[in-house]
């Protein structure tokens, strides 16, 4: 998968604003684009339908594609759209599997037909406001199919020993709209992946308990 990983100068936005932080692939990203890789060895994403949540620069969305899903839907805020377009020209070996769009969590989405695997890398951040653990939450309920999954990576950059932590809000949220969240075993930890962070892979899907381990 070929990638423009950073907005063109002009489009530069101030740190940390989210058009920052979309525009770079992230330690969690490549966590996640390991485990689909072990999935697709069994078959698991061959004709998936496939939706990316905060796509940033569409990696996962984009290694989904070229791993078999037979159609991918690259979402982001409206600034980080034509970049993701950017980068689905970047790899036309993927044909007319993949496309872009803006998609704002907690907005309305009546009408969209539901996803066999919804994939978020690095989405639970406390920078994009404390709404947008029950804006993704309750995106993941609305467009993950009933006997679909949703698979997340999430690197934890709160203090060690933390009792309170936006993942544990986050958790509690989607127990809240009947998902449940399970963290799996991390079988391959690419070398890209920042050794400062904790970064966890979980499933969540509709019903069942949560934070089960795997």
């Amino acid at each position: 998968v070929r990638l423009i990983k950073e907005q063109p100068q002009e489009e530069f936005a101030p740190i940390f604003s989210d058009a920052w932080t979309g525009s770079r692939v992230w330690g969690a990203a490549h966590v996640l684009t390991s485990h689909m890789s072990d999935l697709a060895e069994a078959g698991g994403l061959r004709g998936a339908r496939v939706l990316e949540l905060g796509a940033g620069p569409g990696m996962c969305g984009l290694a989904a594609a070229a791993l078999g899903a037979a159609s991918v839907a690259l979402t982001d805020q409206k600034a980080m759209v034509s970049l993701l377009e950017r980068n689905i020209k970047l790899n036309p070996e993927l044909g007319g599997a993949v496309t872009a769009a803006e998609l704002n969590w907690g907005g309305p989405h009546a009408g969209v037909a539901p996803y066999d695997v919804v994939l978020v890398s690095d989405c639970v951040n406390i920078l994009y406001g404390e709404a947008s653990f029950g804006q993704l939450a309750g995106t993941i309920h609305a467009l993950c199919a009933p006997r679909g999954v949703c698979l997340l990576t999430h690197a934890e950059r709160a203090k060690v020993g933390a009792e309170e932590t936006g993942f544990n809000r986050f958790t509690r949220l989607c127990e809240s709209r009947g998902l449940s969240v399970r963290r799996l075993e991390c079988v391959r930890a690419p070398a890209e992946k920042e050794d400062s962070e904790d970064i966890g892979l979980y499933e969540i899907r509709h019903g069942g308990s949560s934070l089960e381990a795997s």
